[in-house]
């Protein structure tokens, strides 16, 4: 009997004890999604943007992102102009279907409009420098995310703009590090209202060091550069709309935004905010909360057949001793 006692505790000890060994990281710092950034804009405001996030249901790091721009070209002639974005931890070159992540597509009026893509050298991407990477960085003095401002990104988008197209198949080893910079020509007619749409996939960031399972990543952060929005000739009327998956919050972000109905969360700001847009969504605590009950249960469950198992093995053991 004191045999099975001791096989009872080692079980319950294993059981209750969570495994804290894992190869993968604790956190992945989020890849930032850019507002459309106008090389020159003397004469287009943005009447409106309509600025939405689909996040995955499956793949909380993923989220489909939408721009809707209604601009408008207030001077008396045609306008050609060159509208630019950074593109971080992507693969655009060589897009095929079933590679959502290389996606990404513009279009002004309905009409598909075509980009060039050049390497923006001195900006690269880290998202797993130790406990928290460094995000995007500056490769000349290694300036990260915390403290790298939009000016100094600008002055790296300025310096590429002339540089050779460019094919990431040339450096497949390292493409999630590589920031790209899509640029693409808008031709807008006179004192007109045109709808510009920008949509791609962006990859979030995701945390486990607060979950409760060390091998379930259980927040998910999202970055998005509102500030290049400023450059136009003038912008109002930002709206935010957030889709989140099925027993997640948003539990952080830089902008008030409120909760309605199927999971979303809305904002509306008549200016560009000062604060640029970063979230976070985590699980539900109290979907977490129930998870945990189900599980011990199970686990009381288990340890109660695991007794009765015992019992019988060890009293059919007596009764042959007996006889």
């Amino acid at each position: 009997m004191k045999k099975l006692m001791i096989v009872l505790s080692t079980l319950f000890f294993i059981s209750t004890v969570p495994a804290f060994s894992n190869s993968g990281p604790w956190r992945f710092e989020p890849a930032p999604g850019f507002n459309a950034i106008p090389v020159k804009s003397d004469s287009v405001e943005i009447l409106s943007e309509e600025l939405i996030y689909d996040i995955d249901e499956e793949k909380h790091d993923l989220a489909e992102v939408t721009a809707i721009y209604t601009m408008k070209n207030v001077s008396h002639e045609d306008q050609k102009l060159l509208v630019a974005f950074p593109f971080v931890d992507g693969d655009l070159n060589c897009w095929e279907e079933d590679h959502h992540l290389k996606n990404i597509t513009v279009t002004l009026d309905g009409n598909i409009i075509e980009k060039k893509i050049k390497r923006i050298h001195n900006l690269g991407f880290d998202s797993t420098d130790g406990m928290k990477g460094k995000g995007l960085y500056r490769k000349s003095d290694g300036k990260a995310m915390d403290d790298l401002s939009f000016e100094d990104i600008l002055a790296e988008i300025n310096q590429s703009a002339n540089e050779q197209d460019y094919n990431i198949e040339n450096d497949k080893e390292n493409w999630d590090e590589i920031v790209e910079l899509i640029l693409f020509e808008l031709t807008l007619q006179p004192d007109t209202e045109h709808k510009l749409v920008v949509s791609y996939v962006q990859e979030g960031g995701k945390d486990r060091h607060e979950s409760n399972n060390a091998y379930e990543y259980n927040k998910y952060m999202y970055y998005y550069f509102l500030e290049p929005a400023s450059y136009w000739s003038d912008f109002s009327n930002l709206s935010i709309t957030i889709h989140v998956p099925e027993d997640y919050n948003i539990t952080n972000c830089t902008l008030d935004l409120k909760e309605s109905e199927g999971n979303t969360y809305n904002g509306y700001f008549e200016k560009l905010p000062e604060d640029n847009l970063f979230f976070e969504i985590t699980k539900d605590k109290n979907m977490i909360d129930k998870f945990n009950n189900y599980k011990w249960l199970l686990l009381m469950v288990i340890l109660s057949i695991l007794i009765i198992i015992l019992l019988l093995i060890h009293r059919h053991k007596k009764t042959k001793t007996i006889y």
